[in-house]
């Protein structure tokens, strides 16, 4: 698997927020975005990939692992890193990020998120692009009752999950087969 990698702070902030790491042997790739709008968010996604990457990279192999229960137990380790610090230092009190992982085993992707950060599919000829992800935000909620007019467009940034939520987390997973030469995006 060829992994690349970038970030861009955008138009809007002063400093950049993402947070990233990739580890071409064990194809993973984690991806973090702080929150926008609370402090220390650039804080939060770094502790959030390392914790989930430490806690990931525990295993030796990963023929007798169930994939998508140790991504969900890498969230759970991240989260609880991430409201440990929230509780130790008063300035980091609501901070918080959105996390997503990715992990290729025999040509199965297993990928687990929490937040708006998504994960999309690239058909080998190009022409399909398919998100596999599910936005964790009020606005996607209120679209998934019923639909929803341009009324609540505001509500798209209000995360429903996340790392670092004072609700706790409940991270997604979903698996998907990846065919060769196929691409997968992480954003």
């Amino acid at each position: 698997m060829l992994i690349f990698s970038g970030s861009d702070r955008g138009l809007v902030r002063s400093n950049n927020e993402d947070y990233h790491r990739y580890d071409r042997d064990r194809q993973l790739i984690l991806l973090a975005d702080g929150v926008g709008g609370h402090p220390y968010g650039e804080v939060a996604s770094r502790i959030a990939v390392e914790m989930a990457y430490q806690y990931l990279t525990q295993f030796d192999g990963v023929s007798s692992v169930d994939c998508e229960t140790e991504l969900s137990n890498a969230f759970d380790f991240a989260h609880s890193k991430v409201v440990s610090q929230q509780n130790i230092k008063k300035a980091y009190e609501f901070m918080g990020t959105t996390l997503i992982a990715a992990w290729l085993v025999d040509e199965v992707l297993y990928f687990a998120w929490a937040g708006d950060s998504r994960l999309y599919l690239l058909s080998e000829a190009g022409d399909t692009l398919m998100q596999l992800t599910h936005d964790h935000t009020l606005l996607q909620e209120l679209k998934d009752e019923g639909g929803v007019g341009q009324d609540y467009e505001r509500s798209g940034s209000i995360l429903t999950c996340m790392i670092g939520g004072k609700n706790g987390i409940k991270a997604s997973t979903k698996s998907q087969k990846v065919n060769p030469g196929e691409m997968i995006l992480v954003c």
